[in-house]
């Protein structure tokens, strides 16, 4: 009995000296000669010059967050850290570093290890979703401002508006709490040490304007490009009529939805498959969609869908082809180290109502640090075959709307006014083909600019729909 209590001793303590080993963290090396018995914590972590913060740190997860004021430039911040002692890291404390993105920080004690991954959260207060039963209000970010259109027979007495705010964030009132909605109301979100008020409205309509988005899949739940999806659900959510519309409704063989513009004021067409027309979708439906565009229908088409505008698709372009200039970048992992976005100089138009503009008259989409694939679809209006914005409008009907920030000789926006086709007014169309068109970034960052691509949105879906 003896012996057998010592060997379970013995192996009792060869594992309790594994866990040691493993809670110090990990070595480089196999070899047990090594130093192995060094502490590799970050044992005190804060931001130099900044007052107002909040640290979690997590050693289990090794992860360690920072929350600051929304409006913080994380690109040039100074991390101050000690460290346990003995232990070095590859991030000099003291230094300034760029916390767009989470950065790793190896630190290492003799040959043990342990990589910390150090996060800056700005925890935007906002409201992402408002619902008063079926209806989604229209969220203005850049106002603070919410409103949520209802039929005109509706009691609004008495509403439990259901709030969607982001994880770790607070509303008051709480979502679910009952209301008198006959007068504006204000919500208050607060997100670690920010806080924003929403004003909402709802306002009764006689009726909804119908519109509708043309996605390759028979419905939103069964899209598989994040892309087309994300901006699908947010017309859905946030365009009161809005209704989701497949290809394989429109065939032209067998169409099982006719596109009237009496009954569709207008329709979205945002395509992100970087294949021409994959699975003869557009080929098969070509007919119904021109059809409805020549008597009157109009189209916002954004991304992709301005390959479409040509003679043998949907003849919007008056010389049938498709913007000269369109590109998208071999490198998938392509993220901004600026603001992206396009100028408005000498351009007014309603459409750009309510958007914040920056640089003078630049309105931008998407801010630094945002996972993008840089797909372009524009015109060169001072190329083949136009040599000029005059040339540019004559042969193509179309007005511009806005240029590159870099390049006012490149039209990534434009609108094709309404005109004669075979005794008909045609609908009018609004083209959107710049990279910063996004609505889903890989890198899930937060886009302070995201304003902006819904309000420009809702704007030319209005503007579409009268």
């Amino acid at each position: 009995m003896g012996i057998m209590k010592t060997l379970i001793d013995k192996i009792y303590m060869v594992l309790l000296a594994a866990l040691l080993l493993s809670a110090a963290g990990c070595s480089d090396d196999d070899d047990t000669s090594l130093a192995l018995n060094g502490d590799t914590w970050i044992t005190s972590f804060h931001i130099e010059d900044y007052d107002n913060f909040i640290i979690e740190q997590d050693n289990q997860a090794r992860s360690i967050k920072v929350h600051v004021e929304d409006n913080t430039d994380v690109t040039n911040l100074i991390p101050v850290f000690t460290l346990s002692e003995g232990a070095t890291a590859n991030l000099e404390s003291g230094k300034p570093v760029n916390f767009t993105m989470p950065v790793v920080v190896k630190v290492t004690n003799g040959n043990v290890f342990m990589n910390y991954t150090i996060s800056v959260e700005l925890d935007k207060p906002q409201i992402t979703r408002f619902m008063i039963g079926e209806y989604a209000g229209r969220i203005d970010e850049t106002n603070k401002e919410i409103v949520v259109y209802v039929l005109e027979d509706m009691d609004i007495t008495a509403l439990s508006p259901v709030v969607t705010v982001p994880d770790g964030a607070t509303v008051s009132p709480l979502s679910g709490t009952t209301l008198d909605f006959t007068t504006p109301k204000e919500y208050t979100v607060t997100n670690h040490l920010n806080a924003a008020t929403y004003t909402v409205k709802v306002e009764k309509v006689r009726t909804f304007v119908s519109m509708a988005f043309i996605g390759t899949a028979a419905t939103i739940d069964e899209l598989t490009n994040n892309e087309e999806k994300a901006a699908a659900q947010w017309m859905l959510d946030n365009m009161p009529g809005a209704r989701y519309i497949s290809y394989s409704d429109l065939r032209d063989d067998n169409p099982k939805v006719k596109l009237d513009p009496e009954q569709i004021k207008v329709i979205w067409i945002h395509d992100d498959n970087p294949i021409y027309d994959d699975n003869g979708f557009n080929w098969n439906s070509k007919n119904n969609i021109r059809n409805y565009y020549q008597t009157g229908g109009n189209l916002l088409l954004s991304r992709g869908a301005l390959r479409y505008i040509v003679k043998d698709r949907w003849a919007i372009s008056m010389d049938g082809r498709d913007p000269n200039n369109q590109f998208r970048s071999e490198d998938s992992q392509t993220v901004t180290e600026k603001p992206w976005g396009f100028s408005i100089e000498g351009i007014s138009h309603e459409i750009f109502d309510g958007l914040v503009t920056e640089d003078n008259s630049n309105i931008y989409l998407i801010n630094t640090g945002y996972h993008i694939f840089n797909w372009v679809f524009q015109w060169c209006i001072d190329w083949e075959p136009y040599w000029g914005i005059e040339g540019w409008r004559q042969q193509t009907g179309a007005i511009e709307l806005g240029y590159d920030v870099s390049n006012h000789n490149a039209v990534p926006i434009a609108e094709f006014p309404s005109r004669q086709i075979g005794g008909n007014s045609s609908g009018k169309v609004i083209c959107i083909g710049m990279a910063a068109y996004d609505w889903y970034d890989e890198n899930q960052s937060d886009n302070q600019y995201r304003g902006n691509i819904e309000k420009l949105t809702s704007n030319a879906l209005d503007y579409l729909s009268k």
